[in-house]
């Protein structure tokens, strides 16, 4: 029996609740897509509600926690790189974009021959929210996703070589005379976003859904909603062997509580998992307050508007002067550090073996600190293989949005059925 749409009335706008279901299987600090949904012009996001389950492969520490992270975005057509191009599937009836055709991508869940729209919205989510100005979304990879940092806020995040310094700075705890290179040194970055301009032919086609929108657009994705849960290790025993070991396991329920949004654009709805476990540096060897040893490292308030006051050198290499260097190992050069963020971001302190589970081979010996290796992470499983590094999770996401689209497939009641 064949089916056909049938005409219909138009009517108000109604609900549609499409489930967007996940299986996945991740590793921490990788940021994994798992949901990606379209949407219209026109059309008003009004709620959403998950839920989830998650369970980890046995992992080495049976004491340090982890958190794991969710978000959602909407990306829009136009913040996608090739946005001109793909405008031409709204403005162009016999548009062709077989030039944006991709090979297969499991990690993707993505086919030959069509668009790989997860990996764009992807690219797009990290270089706004998980990079800092000027890296590329995938200069740090883990398990074929990009990278999320591994750090909190700290006082390694101004750690900086101190062959990059400005020509002339000396040490500002001897010789005060070079703020004005010093302030420039530590400027804070603007964070600025470059502007689209886009053609009149897809504001024309934004209008017949009755949406406006500027022309100019900040290519920037929206974060709709997230959330956070920490959790701790508890005992397991691994079936096969009945070794004891450790494992993690989390039960996630969430619902959108903010306000109704209204999508101006075409695009998606994609969501994002980080797994972040509690990390310690491996190459910090000592604490950074016993290096207060300096009037000028105790920040006198008298030095109160001269910030760059409360920078200190440290020498580098195996017999460095400093915290990251044990006699052994060290950075490659000396370096850089703000006393003040110490007092702003704290410290870490361990008497256990830098051997442990979660202590990572951070930072390099080029100072860098955001991101984790793949071997940092492997190693915080027990197993030995793929299949037992990871943290599996099942679940669904329930969206809640206002629009004009309605089943119209007539239904039909077939005797014996």
């Amino acid at each position: 029996m064949q089916r056909t749409l049938q005409d219909v009335a138009p009517t108000d706008r109604v609900l549609r609740r499409p489930k967007h279901k996940f299986r996945l299987n991740a590793q921490p600090y990788a940021i994994t897509p798992f949901m990606l949904a379209p949407v219209l012009p026109g059309e008003t996001f009004t709620g959403m509600f998950v839920e989830a389950r998650e369970v980890s492969q046995p992992v080495k520490s049976s004491i340090i926690g982890w958190s794991s992270e969710w978000f959602y975005f909407y990306v829009r057509i136009r913040d996608l790189d090739d946005s001109d191009t793909l405008d031409d599937l709204f403005t162009e009836p016999a548009a062709s974009l077989s030039g944006l055709h991709e090979a297969a991508d499991a990690k993707y869940y993505h086919r030959a021959n069509s668009i790989n729209y997860t990996r764009r919205a992807l690219k797009r989510v990290t270089e706004t929210y998980f990079r800092d100005e000027g890296e590329a979304w995938n200069v740090a990879t883990i398990d074929g996703y990009p990278a999320a940092q591994v750090k909190d806020q700290g006082w390694m995040d101004t750690l900086i070589d101190n062959t990059v310094m400005p020509a002339g700075v000396g040490n500002p705890a001897v010789d005060p005379t070079t703020p004005g290179a010093l302030d420039r040194m530590m400027d804070a970055y603007e964070y600025l976003r470059s502007m689209s301009l886009m053609d009149m032919e897809f504001e024309d086609y934004l209008r017949t859904f009755g949406v406006v929108v500027p022309k100019e657009v900040n290519r920037r994705p929206q974060l709709l909603h997230s959330w956070r849960e920490f959790q701790y290790p508890s005992n397991t025993v691994e079936p096969t062997t009945g070794v004891p070991s450790a494992a993690l396991s989390w039960v996630h329920k969430s619902a959108y509580k903010g306000k109704p949004m209204m999508f101006k654009e075409p695009g998606f709805i994609l969501g994002v998992h980080v797994l972040r476990p509690k990390l310690y540096f491996g190459r910090q060897y000592g604490a950074l307050s016993h290096h207060l040893d300096q009037g000028l490292s105790w920040l006198p308030a008298i030095m109160r508007d001269s910030p760059e006051t409360s920078l200190r050198e440290f020498s580098g290499g195996a017999g460095g002067n400093g915290p990251l260097s044990n006699g052994t190992v060290g950075p490659t050069n000396g370096y850089w550090v703000d006393m003040r963020d110490l007092f702003l971001y704290g410290d870490q302190f361990t008497n256990a073996a830098l051997t442990d589970s979660n202590f990572v081979a951070l930072p390099s010996a080029a100072l860098g600190s955001k991101y984790a290796s793949q071997a940092d992470v492997d190693g915080m499983f027990v197993g030995v293989t793929a299949a037992t590094r990871n943290v599996q999770s099942d679940g669904f996401t329930n969206l809640s949005i206002k629009g004009m689209q309605r089943d119209n497939t007539p239904t039909f009641n077939v005797e014996g059925l």
